[in-house]
């Protein structure tokens, strides 16, 4: 264990070199379980009374201890309490003595109630992972709209920007979306911010990020960039995409608007803010041509 620490230290593991600590944990875990239960067993046979409670105790002790630090491996937790408990059991019952029976009984309890300690306690810790993951996606994304938030984005420019390959950002407001919200409602405001964040997500690749910063301002990261002419399509598509008619509550209810993009490319000492910026400049020039248009930056 002290040696597996160590080597922590120095750098994360690699799958080959984890695997091969898991089983090394494996077999000595298995070793040292197999002795307790040797050894327990063999102080059933000696009538000594003294050497047969210090064996109990060690065994409830190594128990507890199994159940306890390594209830996140299961597999192995309950292997070692196979290992280490049942013997002691079969020997004490083979006595026939009345004590040792009777512990037999405890043993055979306190075998049964750590295997459903160790199924709680990982199904628990298996919940708490998946709550603190949840949370931390919650924490990345806008929950109306399912799309990255500020914070995504940020995550998302940082990946990218340790990459060698180019990237751009386009931002985006939505033409009249305000006179939808005050002639419709909010609600029609909100379902209408859905049906433009799955628009725009059908038109990128998976490789790219969208994310929604509040009201009707949307960003995409395309990375990587792999054509300087991609550029210019994607923005392409997307505002053909959002300058097509919406139907919301059902097809009940049909609403037009359009998106004035814009878009820069990264440079490598870009900052995100910097960057959106830029193309913030370049949807404004859009959006005073008349809206639903794209454009570059131009220094």
């Amino acid at each position: 264990m002290q040696v597996h620490k160590a080597r922590r230290k120095y750098s994360r593991l690699e799958r080959p070199e984890a695997q091969f600590w898991e089983i090394m944990h494996i077999v000595t875990t298995t070793v040292i379980a197999a002795s307790v239960g040797a050894s327990v067993s063999r102080a059933f046979l000696v009538n000594e009374q003294d050497v047969k409670l210090l064996c109990v105790a060690m065994l409830f002790g190594y128990a507890a201890g199994v159940v306890a630090r390594l209830y996140v491996r299961p597999g192995i937790a309950c292997l070692a309490l196979c290992l280490a408990v049942p013997p002691s059991i079969l020997t004490a019952l083979y006595t026939r003595e009345l004590s040792n029976q009777i512990l037999a009984g405890m043993f055979l309890l306190f075998l049964l109630g750590g295997i459903d300690t160790i199924r709680h306690a990982y199904k628990t810790a298996i919940r708490n992972i998946k709550d603190r993951l949840e949370m931390a996606r919650l924490a990345e994304y806008d929950p109306l709209t399912g799309l990255a938030n500020h914070r995504g984005l940020v995550k998302a420019f940082k990946l990218a920007t340790h990459s060698t390959e180019p990237f751009v950002l386009h931002c985006l407001d939505l033409d009249r979306f305000k006179a939808i919200n005050d002639t419709h409602g909010h609600s029609a405001g909100d379902a209408l911010l859905k049906e433009v964040a799955s628009r725009i997500q059908g038109v990128v690749r998976s490789t790219d990020t969208v994310a929604r910063l509040g009201g009707d301002e949307f960003v995409v990261l395309q990375a990587p960039l792999l054509k300087a002419e991609d550029a210019t399509a994607l923005a392409a598509r997307i505002t053909q995409a959002l300058g097509e008619p919406f139907w919301l509550f059902d097809q009940t209810l049909q609403v037009e608007i359009g998106a004035s993009l814009g878009y820069a490319h990264a440079t490598p000492d870009s900052a995100l803010e910097a960057l959106m910026d830029r193309a913030d400049q370049a949807s404004y020039a859009a959006k005073r041509q008349g809206g639903n248009l794209y454009a570059e930056f131009q220094n």
